[in-house]
């Protein structure tokens, strides 16, 4: 899966060289891609505590 600047800079901020100017989205998208966000997040914070 590649990585594209915006995306890395949204990971990374400390790294960018400034604030970078992301199209418009609908609101449905941000909303799913939100949704996505929080899944994996809990996903992988379940994950985590497993492993102590």
């Amino acid at each position: 899966m590649a990585v594209n600047r915006s995306n890395a800079e949204a990971l990374f901020p400390r790294l960018g060289g400034g604030p970078v100017s992301a199209p418009a989205q609908s609101p449905a998208v941000r909303l799913r891609q939100s949704a996505r966000r929080a899944g994996a997040r809990l996903f992988f914070r379940l994950v985590q505590s497993g492993t102590r």
